[in-house]
């Protein structure tokens, strides 16, 4: 429980810098003609990695005592895996509030703020207990 606060810290932190990826990738793939609803999936996927990665080296790091060998494909998949439901809420919130509105860049980076502000706590406690947690031996 001592780890919770820096842990949050360091995931809202990296929370943004995901977020910073994500908005800046599908801003300029819209910018270009790139359809708001079909560019926010490889917008989403960039961000993904760069979280998994970095919630591994920097934000867990504490919960890892071998962080490198944590960034494991199979760890990635369940990572993947939990962002895949978190991403489904963050983008009904997205397309609802893009699909209510006239598609500007305003209007764009305003879904991506809502949609991504209400995923995440599902994502801090997924990503910590995915993550940082440590299976406890079933004793018999």
């Amino acid at each position: 429980m001592k780890h919770l606060t820096p842990q949050l810290w360091r995931f809202c932190i990296v929370g943004f810098v995901g977020f910073s990826i994500d908005a800046s990738l599908l801003l300029g793939l819209t910018t270009v003609g790139g359809d708001p609803f079909l560019m926010r999936l490889p917008s989403a996927v960039a961000a993904i990695v760069a979280t998994y990665v970095l919630n591994v080296l920097w934000t867990f790091r504490s919960s890892l005592p071998q962080a490198r060998s944590s960034l494991s494909l199979n760890t990635f998949w369940k990572y993947l895996t939990m962002q895949s439901l978190s991403f489904a809420l963050n983008y009904s919130i997205y397309s609802l509030i893009i699909f209510l509105s006239a598609v500007t860049v305003f209007n764009i980076l305003f879904a991506v703020v809502c949609g991504t502000a209400t995923a995440l706590v599902f994502n801090f406690l997924g990503a910590r207990w995915l993550l940082a947690h440590k299976p406890r031996a079933i004793e018999v």
